[in-house]
């Protein structure tokens, strides 16, 4: 007998979710080769945490193991090493653990609850730990993806897009819409919902990016202001774009890249000309 369309689906949908969890694996990348965070903000990591423990909890409340479980226990895994890189390379440590231990906490919460939920402590039904947990689960899938919005004002005011993690908001707006499908299979709200608004927060950001890309600064001439950033709340309304460029696919980044250097060389022969 074959497999069923909502098999497929769950494949499809694990696959597309672990893609996901690994989309910040290039930024790692960079911030381990440059030993420098640059203008990489904590908060997508941290929520990012966040979101896959709370989702694998919910998957063991509901027991649904495969996808849900399964997925978000391995995102959960890659988040902690995506962490421990950024935590590695950080200057400004201190605001940067302060975030992780407010994540922590939130990821601890929730875990106590569950487990003492589930072993009858509370005296809960299942239908009553399935809307709870859900309902966390969702504010979590929210702030995930919202939270690259934080830095809308800024692109809109430098016309650059360089803040904004490509792979990341690309790889998350396709999982959501994947997700919106499988919820409908399983007839569960709480991955349909929160699916649904993020996969258009998704579509809404790939746009911008795509609008304000910053290969058309380096086409146009464009200056983009560079501010240091001293902690992770600054760096929702300031960026270093010269440290560490964003996760962008290869191609583009070549080409970026390429540019870049073009400007450089613009640049020098400028001051050499004036010096004369």
């Amino acid at each position: 007998m074959g497999a069923s369309f909502e098999d497929v689906m769950r494949v499809v949908t694990t696959v597309s979710a672990l893609y996901m969890c690994a989309s910040p694996s290039s930024a790692v990348f960079r911030i381990h080769r440059h030993r420098n965070v640059g203008s990489a903000s904590i908060l997508p990591f941290t929520t990012l945490w966040v979101c896959n423990h709370i989702w694998m909890l919910y998957g063991y409340v509901t027991g649904n193991l495969f996808p849900v479980f399964t997925t978000y226990a391995i995102g959960d895994a890659l988040s902690v090493i995506f962490l421990a890189v950024y935590i590695r390379w950080a200057t400004e440590r201190k605001a940067v653990l302060k975030t992780c231990s407010i994540a922590l906490l939130c990821n601890a919460v929730v875990t106590m609850y569950v487990v003492l939920g589930m072993n009858g402590a509370f005296q809960q039904s299942q239908h009553t730990m399935t809307l709870v947990v859900g309902i966390i689960a969702v504010a979590s899938s929210l702030a995930l993806y919202a939270s690259p919005l934080a830095a809308i004002k800024v692109v809109l005011q430098t016309r650059s897009s360089a803040s904004l993690p490509f792979a990341m908001i690309l790889a998350g707006a396709i999982n959501n819409l994947l997700w919106v499908v499988y919820g409908f299979l399983v007839f569960d709200l709480f991955l349909i919902v929160p699916s649904s608004v993020n996969a258009s927060l998704g579509l809404v950001q790939v746009a911008l990016y795509g609008v304000y890309h910053p290969s058309r600064l380096a086409i146009e001439g464009a200056v983009v202001p560079v501010a240091p950033c001293q902690s992770p709340k600054d760096e929702l309304s300031q960026f270093n774009y010269t440290v560490m460029e964003p996760a962008t696919p290869l191609p583009i980044a070549i080409i970026k890249e390429s540019l870049d250097v073009c400007c450089i060389t613009i640049e020098e022969s400028c001051s050499l000309g004036d010096k004369r």
